[in-house]
């Protein structure tokens, strides 16, 4: 009779001994990304496990992705694994656009949606305007080109037009998002 309720017993304990293994929640180390650009932070979180948020922003033409300022929480710390760090990102500086002597009269606007961000390089006498999507909580391991304006095809005046006194750059408009 006591070899009936001693089994149940020690098969519960070590039942109970083989569910609470490594229930301890998982800490890692929490990269710092100030100075990264957005793609990489994002990349650089999702490799040790965690999330991000940041806001929507808008980024002068002539500037790539924005690069994150600062981190919250702040490295060098230790997280919980899947925790969400927020990011915001440094002030974008207006550029000044350069122009050679000698260029072809017309360029064409690749197709960009659906590509990652380093798509934006292959932009000849374009200069990209950026508007980024607001994430949050977002696992995202890349950012990338969600809308263009004007599309794909579309033939432009290379490098932009002088306007009276002034210069007008010639631009397309993306809309970057966060994404897995």
């Amino acid at each position: 009779m006591a070899l009936r309720f001693v089994v149940p017993t020690g098969m519960i304990v070590a039942l109970l001994a083989l569910v609470g293994c490594n229930s301890d929640p998982q800490y890692v180390d929490l990269p710092s990304n100030h100075g990264h650009s957005l793609d990489e932070a994002l990349q650089r979180l999702h490799a040790v496990g965690l999330r991000a948020t940041f806001p929507a922003d808008t980024i002068p033409c002539g500037d790539g992705l924005p690069g994150v300022d600062f981190q919250s929480p702040r490295a060098p710390a230790r997280v919980k694994k899947g925790s969400v760090v927020t990011l915001t990102f440094e002030p974008s500086f207006i550029p000044s656009p350069a122009v050679p002597m000698h260029h072809v009269r017309w360029a064409y606007v690749p197709q960009l949606v659906g590509e990652d961000s380093t798509a934006i390089t292959r932009l000849r006498a374009i200069w990209p305007c950026l508007d980024v999507k607001p994430a949050t909580a977002t696992s995202a391991s890349r950012i990338a080109i969600v809308a263009q304006n004007p599309p794909a095809g579309t033939r432009v005046p290379a490098y932009g037009v002088k306007v009276g006194r002034g210069y007008r750059p010639t631009t397309v408009h993306l809309t970057v998002a966060a994404q897995p």
